[in-house]
């Protein structure tokens, strides 16, 4: 069942990853199958060290942030189509609330390793 989901999630990555080619925002989706498929190799590979699970994900937020901010100072064209500000504004907000989702579970998890 994970191989299955690894498998799709993986063919969803390279799909979106074509995609952003044409559309910055499109590397924000990309990044987010990127942390769903590298989460699912941790899985199925059954690593133990949770210090490295917990950690992974933030230069690749890092890198959502930065497309966001790419887009918001340099991309100004996009703010002004309102299907394209609806998606960016739409970005930010799950961004946000991933980031903050995030640390309060890594938080969490993080205090029972030590």
């Amino acid at each position: 069942m994970r191989k299955d989901m690894l498998i799709t999630s993986t063919i969803a990555l390279i799909i979106s990853l074509f995609y952003s080619f044409g559309d910055i925002l499109y590397l924000f989706v990309s990044l987010m199958i990127l942390i769903i498929v590298l989460r699912l190799i941790f899985l199925i590979k059954n690593y133990n060290h949770k210090k490295i699970y917990y950690i992974f994900p933030f230069p690749i937020m890092v890198l959502q942030g930065l497309v966001l901010t790419y887009t918001f100072l340099f991309r100004s064209e996009y703010l002004k189509d309102p299907l394209y500000s609806f998606i960016f504004y739409s970005f930010l907000m799950l961004f946000i609330g991933y980031v903050i989702f995030y640390t309060f579970y890594i938080k969490k998890e993080y205090s029972k390793i030590l």
